[in-house]
């Protein structure tokens, strides 16, 4: 590709690690960078490493002035060789946010915080759509808080709820409106709200886990 974005050759695909491109390139006076892309196929694996490299010398052909018709000998006559490149799965880890502990609420009260927690994508080599979340719930009164949804700041991600059943130990899946993005690189903090019931009395409690978000290629497990 030319610094405007336009491929100017190919696409070839390597053979024996090495891959040649028969197209004729104008390249205009002055500097110009010249990017090779590619699309990597299932399977490279995670840490796998690759390196591109020619020799101006022997590898460009065919070189002339296109005013002049001049031969050109490219230079150098050594090897150049590109950073080498890392393979990077996407990755994220989920974990209980240090800045929620736990808390007292009143009955008979909506959109109380009941969680919260973050998605750490710092070691991942690419960004993560994820479209659902799964929620283990544990409590005492596990059906006395209702109407529960996953916030992105103010931003509501189901606007179906989740209604827990009667049983002390349940897992519910909240499917996202809209994928949420985590780009890579960064962390992302999410907030679970709910409505305790009238019927919630004191002593009565409950904690909630993400146990595993379902990305667009696969299904992720804390």
């Amino acid at each position: 590709y030319d610094q405007t974005g336009k491929a100017v050759a190919g696409p070839q695909d390597i053979n024996n690690k090495s891959v040649t491109f028969t197209d004729s390139i104008t390249v205009p006076v002055g500097k110009n960078t010249f990017t090779f892309k590619g699309n990597l196929d299932s399977a490279w694996e995670n840490n796998d490493t690759m390196q591109l490299s020619f020799t101006p010398s022997s590898a460009i052909t065919n070189a002339r002035g296109d005013v002049t018709n001049t031969t050109i000998t490219p230079s150098p006559t050594s090897s150049i060789a590109g950073q080498t490149m890392t393979v990077k799965a996407g990755a994220i880890t989920i974990s209980p946010a240090s800045t929620f502990a736990s808390t007292t609420v009143i009955a008979n009260s909506a959109g109380i915080e009941v969680g919260r927690f973050t998605l750490d994508a710092s070691a991942s080599g690419d960004d993560l759509k994820i479209k659902s979340a799964k929620i283990r719930k544990q409590g005492t009164a596990a059906d006395r808080i209702n109407n529960l949804k996953l916030y992105d700041g103010t931003t509501v991600l189901n606007s179906t709820p989740a209604d827990p059943g009667s049983d002390a130990s349940e897992d519910l899946t909240l499917t996202f409106d809209n994928d949420l993005l985590v780009t890579k690189g960064t962390t992302k903090t999410l907030t679970l709200k709910g409505d305790i019931s009238s019927a919630a009395t004191s002593g009565n409690h409950w904690k909630f886990d993400v146990t595993g978000i379902a990305t667009h290629d696969r299904t992720r497990h804390r």
